[in-house]
């Protein structure tokens, strides 16, 4: 490689607890999504502080 990377891994919640919906307010569903979501507004935020360009994140 001519150029040096930052690598970040992420976790997210699997299954029921992240996934399982009760289709009304008490139990929205959807937190896995929300996880990623969060974590790659967490990466944005800090990367720079890795060394990273919070403008050149790749999924």
């Amino acid at each position: 490689m001519d150029k040096d990377i930052v690598y970040i891994s992420i976790n997210y919640r699997l299954g029921p607890l992240g996934f399982l919906s009760t289709e009304d307010d008490v139990v929205p569903g959807n937190n896995g999504m929300k996880d990623q979501i969060f974590a790659l507004e967490w990466v944005k935020n800090n990367v720079q502080y890795f060394g990273g360009n919070p403008d050149s994140v790749t999924i």
